[in-house]
């Protein structure tokens, strides 16, 4: 589980869920029990899980300057494109080479922008975003929507499912944090289709949408044995 502790203040956060909260929280999530079942398991102090001290400062998030963006171009992301079985002329259509700094070094990486003005950063060796963070929305005055996580997936299904993505509106959520965040895109919609992830994130995610969208249907069955749209696609399943 990918959390992250906040010293500070005592608590913890889930990037990946969109969840965080005390210690009893955290033991109440990772062991799926009571709160008072919770406090005994900390009080028993068993090892399994260690909470230090809070320190004195606590880490700030990097701050990254975007200083150009144009098109894809660079050899090292073409390279990448191809490593994820996309190619340039559909990521061309949607993303940009986008060249920023961060901690005073710089860095250049496939970047789609969002709602907010804000990039989703991607290279070889890096997954980053931009303030603001915020989803990416792709209208085509439809009734139907398609719903990924990440721009990899969205890429994806532009070959997997070509046909729905030109007729659909598309939203790629860049966190599962960001699904209640729509709730007031999805009503008009006469036909929602998730392919989020096969895994506790994606599929806690799924169920939310399902749960409070009765037009909401689950097409991650297309790829049961995959974590999500992307690896399907580069294992070779198309339709």
């Amino acid at each position: 589980m990918g959390f992250r502790s906040i010293y500070m203040k005592n608590r913890w956060y889930d990037f990946g869920i969109g969840k965080g909260g005390s210690a009893i929280d955290l033991v109440m999530h990772l062991r799926a029990c009571t709160a008072w079942e919770a406090v005994s398991y900390l009080l028993t102090g068993s090892g399994e899980l260690e909470f230090v001290s809070p320190v004195a400062h606590q880490v700030p998030e990097p701050k990254i300057e975007i200083n150009q963006v144009g098109p894809l171009r660079h050899q090292a992301l073409l390279e990448y494109l191809s490593s994820r079985s996309i190619p340039v002329r559909i990521a061309s259509r949607y993303c940009s080479e986008v060249k920023y700094s961060m901690h005073g070094k710089r860095y250049f990486s496939v970047g789609l922008q969002n709602q907010k003005g804000g990039w989703e950063l991607r290279n070889k060796y890096l997954k980053n975003s931009s303030s603001p963070k915020s989803y990416s929305f792709i209208g085509r005055k439809s009734d139907q929507i398609l719903i990924t996580e990440g721009m990899f997936d969205f890429l994806s299904l532009n070959l997997l499912e070509s046909g729905l993505v030109k007729t659909s509106d598309c939203l790629v959520l860049n966190s599962v944090s960001f699904v209640r965040d729509i709730k007031s895109i999805l009503p008009r919609y006469k036909r929602i289709l998730l392919y989020l992830d096969n895994d506790p994130a994606g599929r806690n995610a799924a169920d939310y949408l399902l749960s409070t969208y009765d037009t909401a249907r689950d097409r991650s069955g297309r790829y049961t044995s995959f974590l999500d749209p992307n690896e399907w696609l580069q294992y070779g399943h198309r339709q």
